[in-house]
């Protein structure tokens, strides 16, 4: 009876697309200038944290999409090529346009900082070797891997668990779900660990952390939303969050250079 009532009335997936387009929109203001002046700590926080929202939603399209897909191959190589695309907009939007050094220096700085899409093309590969006949020892591998090339880049290993989870664990909503919900965890846990250590030896409680902290719980935001999602496409373009997402970057550079 509930599966039937969701699937009737529940959000498509183009819906929850523009909800994680929006969302993210709302997450990247603290990159505006102009914007930035007039930040404050409450301001800052609760547009990261209804900003985490998109994350999830990516992570969850993507373990779809492995399901879905009429050819893996295709897919992963498309996911590259827009990680690639995306990777300058997102680096000189993040760090400003103030270039230091040499190309080399610059170079390498964008490979230790890199895109949130690069992480899900990495999740996407993980899965995929997860999914398949290869032996334990190349698993092995796959993960280790993985979480070498996920580390300094965008939202890191939580994005990777979200994906495997949402993977391995496709055609059980329930369990997806919770597995969300634990990763949410584990992330909020090691924000907190360190500024912990710092508090006790200084005595000073860090305003950021606390922020970081509630920003981190948005998270939890997209769980209800998935949980209404009826399996329907919708009539959204297949790519467009893939387009848009460098995209934006590109307004924010503009925006930065006219102010």
């Amino acid at each position: 009876m509930q599966n039937s009532l969701t699937k009737k009335i529940g959000l498509s997936k183009s819906v929850l697309q523009i909800i994680a387009i929006i969302m993210m929109f709302v997450d990247h203001l603290w990159l505006v200038g102009p914007v930035w002046r007039v930040y404050t700590p409450v301001f800052y926080t609760i547009t990261r944290l209804v900003g985490k929202i998109t994350i999830v939603i990516m992570c969850y399209f993507v373990a779809e999409g492995y399901h879905k897909t009429k050819d893996l191959s295709k897919y992963i190589i498309r996911m590259a090529i827009f990680a690639a695309i995306a990777q300058i907009p997102y680096y000189f939007a993040k760090h400003g346009l103030n270039i230091t050094g040499n190309f080399n220096g610059l170079v390498v700085s964008m490979f230790y900082d890199r895109n949130v899409i690069f992480t899900l093309f990495v999740s996407l590969c993980l899965l995929t070797v997860l999914k398949s006949d290869y032996s334990l020892l190349v698993k092995l591998i796959g993960i280790v891997a993985a979480l070498i090339l996920a580390k300094t880049s965008d939202w890191s290993y939580y994005a990777v668990l979200w994906v495997i989870g949402f993977g391995l664990f496709y055609g059980n909503k329930k369990k997806q779900l919770i597995w969300a919900a634990v990763v949410v965890i584990i992330h909020l846990a090691l924000i907190v660990i360190d500024p912990i250590m710092t508090i006790r030896e200084t005595g000073e409680i860090l305003l950021i952390t606390i922020c970081n902290v509630i920003a981190s719980l948005g998270s939890l935001l997209a769980i209800p939303l998935l949980a209404l999602y009826n399996g329907k496409r919708g009539n959204m373009p297949k790519w467009i969050f893939y387009i848009i997402y460098p995209l934006q970057f590109v307004v924010i550079i503009l925006i930065n250079i006219v102010f």
